[in-house]
């Protein structure tokens, strides 16, 4: 009791600083709250000081100050609740996406206006669906942030409620211990059972100091005296017990008062926040309902831009259908301005036919003369063929002498491989090639192959351009850069001759008779071609 004593008799309990900051606060330092109910409320602090305002319209200064030091011991210093700032809603950080993303969905649709892709109809359409598409976009963004507010909204009121029940904790216990302080004082004794203790025990003293001996007038003077004097400072001492009671139950009544607002706050709290439980319930349906719309005009969209794709593909099929029968029309115009040419060159057509006509003739009695010519020439190659016979068998001849022991002179042996012999016609203007391998035989690594040629013409006064190719070339156009023995060689009447190396590639060659320096007349060719293996 000593601990909480000061020399007026009072408490000294420090002021709280909620109390100090509500008395100093100017209304436009007060703090905005998120909900619009909470502002209405009154506050722990703005309670604490209009209770101390009421009470010192009727006590002293000094019962003031004490009253104000034990609000401040039934509330502790608690930690100042953070200030909500105002946050940044998303719908204006995504709006500048959103119009962009607009703007080019606006210029894709003035694009197909201007190709003649889609009407004006269905682009009013499209833009009207864009609005609305991004109208529900805001919608969703708004309801994010009204959803975002509401669970901080509820955070802080969740919050407020602990700290405000562990203030009403508080104040209770500091109820119970004022309640055992009013106890203790008031079964202490009071100053008449004082007086009356004191009366008894000065009357037993004078009992016996009668009975011992007379006491003096100095001796009872000093006993009245110190008597007096107890009875005057019991006296003193139980106006300050009745005063410390009195601003207990003072002090108590006040407690009472803060705990019924406190009990009131926390019901008010305990409403609004069924309240934003509603409210967030609402907007979360709110919310699913404006993902169902949202879903459907996505499913919209997809329609109308199937439409607009199969809209696309017919204006596509009928554009194709517009080219090919302006294509068709323009072919019938260059057709028939052929046909106007042709009706006016057909007079010197004319000319021209009975020219051809008398070429023909011509032609018809160089051909009788050919075929003649043909016959003549194939008698001359029996007899011809009839001689080479002839001559093969003398050259054996000679070989076998030559070879006999008699003879100092040795030859080289050659090995027949295979031989070709066949006719072909080479038209003006053309050429004709013919492939010859090596097949089955096989050469040793010791021998030589020998390609022996000859050929003749029909007719004998014209000439051709021979070539003998290395490998297989069935392409003309790779006769350019293919590797020759020989390329582009001009014969006369005919020709024969011996080449090595000719199957150096692929063991094949290529040999190429090329009329294509004559217009008018064709080559008739009878060729004979001998591969030999040479020691």
């Amino acid at each position: 009791m000593d601990a909480f004593a000061d020399s007026d008799g009072g408490f000294p309990i420090e002021q709280p600083q909620e109390v100090e900051e509500a008395e100093n606060q100017t209304p436009e330092d007060t703090r905005k709250e998120s909900l619009p109910s909470a502002e209405h409320l009154p506050s722990t602090e703005q309670a604490i000081a209009n209770s101390n305002e009421a009470e010192a319209q009727d006590e002293p200064i000094s019962e003031k100050k004490e009253l104000t030091k034990v609000g401040a011991a039934v509330k502790t210093p608690a930690e100042p609740l953070p200030k909500v700032e105002p946050r940044k809603s998303p719908v204006r950080q995504n709006q500048a996406t959103q119009n962009d993303a607009v703007e080019e969905a606006n210029d894709d649709i003035a694009k197909m206006l201007l190709e003649n892709r889609i009407t004006m109809h269905e682009s009013s359409k499209l833009q009207a669906i864009l609005r609305e598409n991004a109208i529900l976009k805001e919608k969703v963004a708004k309801l994010k942030t009204l959803l975002a507010r509401s669970a901080k909204a509820s955070k802080e009121t969740k919050q407020e409620n602990i700290e405000y029940k562990k203030l009403l904790d508080v104040a209770k216990k500091e109820v119970e211990r004022l309640n055992d302080r009013v106890e203790a004082l008031a079964s202490r004794p009071t100053h008449m059972d004082l007086l009356a203790d004191f009366e008894t025990n000065f009357d037993r003293a004078l009992m016996n100091l009668h009975t011992d001996e007379a006491p003096s007038a100095d001796y009872v003077r000093q006993t009245v005296g110190q008597a007096t004097e107890q009875n005057n400072e019991e006296e003193n001492v139980s106006n300050m017990l009745m005063a410390e009671l009195n601003q207990t139950k003072s002090r108590v009544e006040h407690l009472e008062n803060m705990n019924a607002s406190l009990k009131k706050r926390s019901i008010q709290l305990e409403k609004q926040n069924e309240q934003l439980m509603q409210e967030r319930q609402s907007e979360s349906l709110k919310m699913s309902n404006l993902q169902l719309e949202l879903k459907m005009a996505r499913m919209e969209t997809e329609n109308a831009t199937r439409s607009m794709k199969e809209k696309l593909a017919s204006l596509a099929e009928m554009q194709m259908e517009i080219d090919l029968v302006t294509k068709s029309a323009m072919d019938a115009n260059a057709r028939a301005a052929e046909g106007m040419e042709v009706a006016e060159s057909a007079k010197s057509d004319k000319v021209k036919i009975e020219e051809l006509r008398a070429k023909v003739g011509a032609l018809q009695e160089w051909a009788i003369a050919s075929s003649e010519a043909k016959e003549a020439v194939m008698e001359e190659n029996r007899i011809l063929e009839k001689k080479l016979a002839e001559y093969e068998k003398a050259n054996e001849i000679e070989d076998v002498e030559d070879s006999s022991p008699t003879s100092g002179k040795k030859k080289s042996a050659e090995r027949l491989l295979w031989t070709n012999s066949s006719s072909l016609v080479i038209g003006a203007g053309t050429l004709q090639s013919k492939i010859f391998e090596l097949g089955e035989n096989k050469v040793m690594d010791f021998e030589t192959v020998i390609l022996r040629w000859k050929f003749d013409i029909t007719p004998s006064d014209t000439d051709i351009h021979f070539s003998i190719l290395k490998g297989k070339h069935a392409d003309k156009k790779s006769f350019k850069d293919a590797d020759a023995v020989f390329k582009g060689r001009v014969v006369v009447g005919g020709g024969g001759g011996e080449v090595t190396g000719a199957f150096a590639r692929q063991n094949a060659c290529t040999i190429v008779w090329s009329n294509e320096h004559s217009w008018v007349r064709p080559r008739a060719v009878k060729y004979s071609i001998e591969a030999f293996a040479i020691m």
